[in-house]
């Protein structure tokens, strides 16, 4: 059977670059050694839903080198259907140098991606089939963030998905050095017709919809400014909270030591995406919660290339524990 044949539970749209980080957690400006690693929201997303079992695809546009196959090989080899990547003979690959910042010291990231091969991704080169065949598309803001072509061509992914049965997620993922919030307000209304499951974090709401307050009422606010039917809301720290069909339902963050900070909001959506596939949002929290805990340990890799054992397990810990601040209010 063909990878367009078979039935693909998760597609996402969207870049991978390559991740250049000083060895042994250094400074940018003083480190003489790098490692090479990948980075990308969709694909960190994923890899954590490929992890819990499901099929998942890329596409994707990727220069025909030894830069663009580092990129792909590596996806393709935990699992990911690549079939959907369109391969250039000019362009380049984004590129992103990162500082993993640890206790008080921030992170810090620097992009060298404009004019990268994904930039000039068309709608002509896009395997619509692959899209019409899938089960869900998931779109980040951050490839929204990138030009009004990419913008219209994930607006026409998100239409079809739409007219051919399946559910959408978008992820805000705000990055105010791609687009203001203003940007990103006029960016996402392009698009938000078509989302039926909106991740945001509670300052993404004030900074780009004027929003505040409350986790709930910030929460029924959106809902019905946005007409989407599930939102869920990322609170750092504090946890998460989520709301669907007038239902209301917050949970903790676990209490561990981060070690790396990175992708850990991919792996969040990831749980979130899952439980919302089974029509489960509390069950889309744990798993998000949980995922979210153990990418943080994980310090050689920015995904959450986790064993699902070690995942479903502390799900069923936090039941035991009973995590959740409120129960669910109908």
């Amino acid at each position: 059977m063909s990878h367009e044949q078979e039935a693909i539970d998760v597609i996402a749209i969207g870049e991978t670059m390559l991740v250049f980080r000083p060895e042994g957690g250094g400074l940018i400006e003083r480190s003489q050694k790098f490692e090479c690693l990948t980075g990308g929201a969709e694909t960190n997303c994923l890899i954590g839903l490929i992890r819990l079992g499901l099929k998942c695809a890329w596409i994707s546009k990727l220069p025909d080198s030894p830069l663009g196959r580092r990129i792909e090989s590596e996806y393709k080899g935990i699992g990911v259907d690549t079939s959907g990547v369109v391969w250039a003979h000019l362009g380049r690959v984004g590129l992103m140098f990162i500082e993993a910042g640890y206790g008080p010291r921030p992170n810090r990231v620097y992009y060298d991606r404009e004019s990268s091969a994904f930039t000039t991704l068309s709608e002509s080169e896009i395997n619509w089939r692959l899209i019409k065949s899938s089960k869900h598309l998931h779109i980040t803001g951050i490839s929204l963030a990138l030009n009004d072509r990419i913008r219209s061509l994930l607006g026409k992914a998100a239409s079809i998905a739409k007219k051919n049965g399946l559910t959408v997620s978008l992820d805000v993922n705000h990055r105010s050095g791609l687009w203001s919030g203003q940007e990103a307000l006029i960016g996402l209304s392009k698009i938000i017709s078509s989302v039926d499951l909106l991740i945001i974090s509670k300052d993404e709401a004030e900074n780009i919809y004027g929003i505040k307050g409350a986790e709930e009422d910030v929460l029924r606010a959106l809902c019905e400014r946005l007409d989407v039917s599930s939102i869920i809301i990322t609170l750092g720290d504090q946890g998460a909270a989520g709301f669907w069909d007038n239902n209301f339902i917050k949970i903790r963050a676990l209490d561990i030591e981060i070690k790396n900070r990175f992708g850990i909001g991919d792996a969040f959506t990831a749980g979130v995406i899952y439980g919302f596939l089974k029509n489960n949002i509390p069950m889309g929290l744990e798993y998000g919660v949980v995922l979210a805990a153990l990418k943080s340990t994980l310090v050689d890799v920015n995904m959450p290339l986790l064993y699902s054992d070690d995942v479903h397990n502390l799900v069923q810990q936090i039941k035991a524990s009973d995590v959740r601040l409120n129960k669910i209010q109908r």
